[in-house]
């Protein structure tokens, strides 16, 4: 199924969760008012609305080179007769099914210098089982249309795996600096383990962990140990170098939901 590069949102598509994944994860979905969104997959637990939230902390995977009949040969493009690609990892953790949908796959080394930074985005993976030692066998299947530049060869080490960002998404906790991503904000209270849309930019309705009162100035997460939500960048100690995630746009008490200009993804 072919997907626009943004979708056009209205209100009831923006407000709707799935327990089914409609669109891939990190698409990018916008209202004609200038908010932007990623498509999202909760983790497993649910969401308020206008919390803070980032990414899992990131598990990305070295291997070994491709595999079996499906090898990643140079101008080969990725079919739907390519049933799985098999890679040698060093991971020793059981790999549930699908856990690297919408992933990817990239080659991290220099050893292959006509081919390092290339990335292919993984459809779905095989369930595989905890490995003692490597290597343990993992098998994905690619999206369709997709090729490297050069052979990879079988014996090559140098590339890696990696979780979409935008998988399992975690509450900031509270008083903790985050363990990944910021990504956004969600616009409804959301089930866990379901889609839904997360707002990354434009006006939205943010949990503020402090009063709020210059207008203008840059927020962050929190990092009191008694509030999750957001700080003023300038009246709040203890910040220094964490990235403004947006301004103020309305006065808001500490405790309320904020009136905030996103500034994440746009």
């Amino acid at each position: 199924m072919a997907f626009p590069i943004a979708v056009n949102l209205d209100w009831e598509e923006m407000t709707t969760e799935r327990s089914v994944q409609k669109f891939p994860l990190g698409s990018v979905g916008r209202m004609l008012d200038g908010r932007s969104f990623r498509y999202t997959q909760n983790g497993a637990t649910a969401l308020r609305a206008g919390c803070v939230v980032q990414s899992p902390a990131p598990l990305v995977i070295s291997a070994s080179g491709s595999s079996g009949p499906n090898v990643l040969i140079a101008g080969s493009t990725y079919t739907s007769t390519w049933k799985v690609l098999t890679i040698g990892t060093t991971n020793t953790t059981a790999v549930t099914k699908d856990y690297f949908k919408d992933g990817w796959l990239y080659v991290s080394s220099t050893n292959h210098a006509t081919l390092v930074g290339q990335m292919l985005q993984i459809k779905g993976n095989i369930a595989s089982t905890a490995a003692v030692a490597y290597p343990q066998t993992l098998s994905l299947e690619l999206y369709a249309g997709q090729h490297l530049t050069q052979t990879l060869n079988t014996s090559d080490y140098g590339i890696s795996i990696a979780r979409n960002p935008y998988a399992s998404v975690i509450v900031v906790a509270q008083g903790a600096a985050p363990t990944g991503d910021i990504l956004g904000v969600p616009a409804i209270p959301i089930t866990a383990n379901y889609y839904f849309w997360l707002q990354t930019w434009g006006l939205a309705a943010v949990e503020a962990s402090t009063a709020l009162s210059a207008i203008g100035s840059g927020v962050v997460y929190s990092t009191d140990a008694a509030n999750t939500g957001i700080d003023d960048i300038y009246a709040t100690t203890g910040i220094g170098g964490l990235n403004s995630i947006g301004t103020i746009k309305a006065t808001s008490v500490a405790g309320a939901h904020a009136l905030v200009d996103l500034r994440i993804q746009p």
